[in-house]
């Protein structure tokens, strides 16, 4: 059976992605991070790790999150990670694609890890596998453990829980967090959950999860963190939405024609208009594809519609996308545009300190869509860097190829190019 043919999966230049490094310190009450770009593995995630841990007075942390880039061998970096903080210290992490970034660096290959240790925090871990198999039990075999200790943790004054998940392969986003929210409610309604799918393929090759010192394909970890007063959220995307079209004839995820044409042609002639040529959208079809992507609009949140990438086209010429789509549904194209995008960072950044209701940030998990970057090459930079510079405390970032969140009881989604901002309290 011949195969369609897929969107090329983007490559990072390195000039694209220079490593950024600053010579301001960091020394972060409840969370230190550490990099390194050494080729060596073990050696690596063990210099990284050591830098994360003196950040912290060399205390031993309660977690430790530790993420690798394409060409490192994850269960080597994973044992330095470990020597590096403590062997008995919880370790969950992952190897992604795209970019790693901290408080103070920006990196296309290496490691990088935070290391947390707060008094007024709990971190109860878990781990699921065999998602290609059945993403609800994978999901009830993560999620259900964390969950569990609910009542136990609130004895102890950890009131708030929030779910942050991390899946190596690809799954129906839609589904994801329908699934999750449906779990999380048969415990308690309305618990705030975010997280991201690391790869675009079905069954996981490139990108796999660390969960202590053991090395998973295709599966999920859950990281319920408990804490006495909330996390702060937030997120947006900043695409620009340029013109309606009419999802005429649908099949599940895969757009065939917009307004009764072969979707493909639709979307490649709007762009043909606005002066690109077709030569150089067929050369560069991942990089377009990035950079117009698609809005479904979303009853919940009008103003803010959700996101899908184009992850194949079909020789019909229809487009597939990360998500389900209703027939006759109207389909935005959007535009990644750089000014939008950072002006998003300040909004979610904002927006998430505020949620903290005073009490002061110590550090933040950050996801970032690997759509934007695709779609700002060299400019991605700025973007992370502004997260940087606005939130102004240790944090951890990474790529990802779909994000999910619910930061409130009425609102859930699922994102091909989002970024989400989850900042610890003190």
């Amino acid at each position: 059976m011949k195969r369609e043919p897929t969107v090329p999966r983007p490559r990072i230049r390195r000039a694209e992605t220079e490593k950024k490094e600053t010579a301001r310190p960091f020394t972060g009450k409840g969370m230190g991070t550490g990099f390194s770009t050494v080729e060596a593995p073990w050696k690596a995630g063990l210099q990284a790790a050591k830098d994360a841990l003196s950040k912290i007075e060399k205390v031993k942390p309660d977690l430790a999150l530790g993420f690798v880039t394409s060409g490192y061998d994850l269960q080597a970096v994973a044992k330095g990670f470990s020597q590096g903080v403590g062997k008995d210290v919880p370790l969950v992490g992952a190897a992604v694609h795209g970019i790693l970034f901290t408080e103070d660096t920006i990196i296309d290959r290496g490691v990088a890890i935070a290391a947390f240790k707060n008094d007024n925090l709990k971190f109860v871990t878990a781990v699921g596998r065999n998602l290609a198999q059945s993403l609800h039990k994978a999901l009830e075999e993560a999620v259900i453990p964390v969950v569990d200790q609910l009542h136990t943790r609130r004895a102890e004054g950890f009131n708030y829980l929030t779910i942050f998940l991390l899946l190596d392969s690809y799954v129906n986003g839609d589904i994801l967090v329908d699934d999750v929210a449906k779990i999380l409610d048969q415990a308690e309604e309305g618990l705030k959950f975010f997280g991201g799918i690391l790869d675009s393929s079905e069954i996981s090759r490139e990108t796999a999860l660390v969960y202590n010192n053991e090395v998973i394909h295709g599966g999920v970890i859950c990281i319920g963190i408990y804490s006495k007063t909330p996390l702060g959220m937030g997120y947006g995307h900043g695409l620009y939405p340029l013109v309606p079209k009419r999802a005429t004839k649908v099949s599940g995820n895969i757009i065939y024609q917009f307004d009764g044409r072969p979707a493909f042609e639709v979307w490649k002639e709007y762009l043909m208009k606005k002066g690109v040529d077709e030569r150089e959208i067929s050369e560069n079809l991942g990089h377009y594809l990035g950079k117009y992507q698609f809005g479904i609009p979303d009853p919940a949140v009008p103003k803010y519609p959700k996101v899908r990438l184009a992850m194949s086209v079909t020789r019909e010429g229809g487009i597939r996308l990360a998500g389900d789509i209703p027939e006759n549904s109207t389909v935005w194209l959007m535009e990644a545009r750089k000014e939008r995008m950072i002006e998003t960072v300040g909004r979610a950044v904002f927006n998430a300190i505020e949620e903290l209701e005073e009490t002061p940030p110590f550090g933040a998990i950050v996801l970032e869509g690997f759509p934007r970057l695709l779609s700002l090459g060299k400019d991605f930079n700025d973007e992370i860097e502004a997260v940087q510079r606005k939130l102004g405390i240790p944090l951890i970032g990474f790529n990802t190829y779909g994000e999910i969140l619910r930061p409130k009881p009425t609102q859930k989604w699922f994102h091909n190019s989002s970024l989400i901002i989850s900042v610890l309290p003190e």
